[in-house]
């Protein structure tokens, strides 16, 4: 494995004197220490049977220091594929954490082998244990449509039984019945309640409405039907004009309340605000709705607005961070973020009017906001699969900015850092990054490198980080 060279990129340089030297602040590097190469790069892989499209899907710091990574990865199971949920654990330097399962990676026992288990991320309880949510299907037989679940695991990666009876939880809301209830985004309370935010048909004619939803679960894994409206137990998010409501990621505060980002996929953006009780805040934006739109900041034939994810700074200011394709063009997409204050109103103080539509390099077309996070200085951090018009040939990006929503120049001395990873394939490869976080004294992107430039099933689940130190360019430190 060999990280592929960094593209010309011109740069903004603070210069300093040590001594007689004269030196270059440098932040936003590869950390060199990271994963014992000199590419600040680590890696693991399951490859449990031939084809099995392995796939990170999370990645989270334990309390010390130590990285968990989550993965769907693929199991024979009776002649037939099966998707199982993967764990895979680090030491803070990126090494291989052998103390877990011998290896440093796992794939844990499921309640019923006949079902896919399709991971879609990993959160962690206020006891230390680990939540996997995904959905529960059975790709071999659609009429079993997909369900929720989310899965509960010890230190040790194994399954907790004692959650739900039988370590995975499945709650149905059943609007209509048969039909599917995606999972997007888990966040857990400091009482060990569970928050599930999620999409789900609630017209049964075919592709017809969609809602997003909220529900709560307690700490054993129970619906809690003391939450949101009515005694149902959740809430449903559906702003007007939003029959294709597509929740992406939301966000818990220290009192309960949750943060919904979503759109309607075309032309209409939206946060929600539910409180400790899973009502809509009406406090908040218009009846607990903040609604926008990119539309005027661009000129793309067809734009489609999606949501990835959301974040709120140490002032209570809220991050929407999305992108925006092209005519279902995957290879033509630029970043968005919106900005607004604590009471869902746009920012003015925020780039143009609180919003920001760009490509991440101007030369290359494809910009896909795959994550994003507030850091400790209140900068916004997002990772961006960057790379050419096919849609199938991008690396790693990463891109900060500052508060005001200008990039903030001394990452990288340009704002952003692009990496490739060759796994030896032709063509250039194909890196897909999925999650973003804040690492003691930098940062840490989990992803997929593919051997080629396409979805391939020769791949590696990856870790790249990035040191936040000020180091000077001529080895001064």
């Amino acid at each position: 494995m060999v990280v592929r060279c960094l593209k010309a990129t011109v740069l903004l340089a603070t210069t300093l004197v040590v001594g007689s030297a004269s030196a270059q602040l440098l932040e936003g590097l590869p950390d060199p220490a990271f994963g014992g190469t000199d590419a600040g790069t680590a890696s693991v892989d399951f490859n449990l049977m031939a084809n099995a499209f392995d796939d990170t899907v999370g990645l989270r710091r334990l309390g010390n220091g130590k990285l968990l990574l989550a993965a769907r990865v693929a199991v024979p199971v009776g002649g037939i594929r099966r998707f199982r949920h993967g764990l895979a654990r680090f030491n803070a330097d990126g090494t291989a954490d052998l103390s877990f399962s011998g290896d440093g990676k796992v794939v844990p026992a499921v309640p019923d082998p006949n079902f896919d288990y399709q991971p879609a991320g990993l959160v962690f309880t206020s006891e230390g244990k680990t939540l996997i949510f995904g959905a529960r299907n059975d790709l071999q037989n659609q009429l079993f449509p997909a369900v929720v679940n989310v899965c509960r695991y010890n230190a040790a990666g194994s399954l907790d039984t004692t959650f739900d009876e039988d370590g995975c939880a499945n709650p149905v809301i059943g609007i209509v019945e048969g039909e599917t209830e995606r999972v997007m985004d888990v966040d857990t309370l400091s009482n060990g309640g569970i928050l599930i935010t999620g999409q789900i048909e609630d017209d049964p004619a075919p592709g017809i409405d969609w809602s997003a939803f909220v529900y709560k679960l307690t700490a054993n894994g129970a619906q809690d039907f003391s939450y949101g409206d009515g005694g149902l137990g959740y809430t449903l998010i559906k702003p007007a004009n939003c029959d294709w409501c597509t929740p992406r990621s939301a966000v818990t505060t220290n009192d309960g309340s949750i943060y919904v980002f979503g759109s309607n996929q075309f032309a209409m953006s939206f946060v929600a605000k539910l409180d400790p009780n899973g009502h809509l805040d009406p406090s908040f934006g218009v009846g607990g709705y903040a609604i926008f739109s990119f539309a005027n900041l661009h000129a793309i034939p067809g734009a489609q607005e999606f949501p990835v994810g959301g974040a709120i700074d140490s002032q209570g200011r809220i991050y929407h961070c999305g992108f925006i394709r092209q005519q279902n063009d995957n290879g033509k997409t630029v970043m968005t973020v919106a900005r607004l204050d604590t009471a869902g109103m746009l920012d003015p103080g925020f780039s143009q009017g609180g919003r920001l539509v760009q490509p991440l390099i101007d030369v290359l077309p494809m910009s896909t906001v795959r994550d994003c996070l507030v850091d400790s200085a209140d900068r916004l951090v997002m990772a961006v699969a960057v790379g050419g018009a096919d849609g199938t040939s991008a690396d790693f990006g990463v891109v900060r900015y500052l508060p005001s929503g200008e990039r903030d120049a001394r990452f990288n001395l340009a704002g952003f850092s692009r990496r490739g990873i060759d796994l030896g394939g032709p063509g250039i490869g194909h890196d897909l990054p999925k999650a973003l976080i804040e690492d003691q004294g930098g940062l840490v992107l989990a992803g997929t490198a593919n051997l080629e430039n396409t979805d391939t099933p020769i791949r590696k689940l990856m870790l790249l980080r990035w040191r936040d130190e000020g180091v000077f360019s001529n080895s001064f430190e």
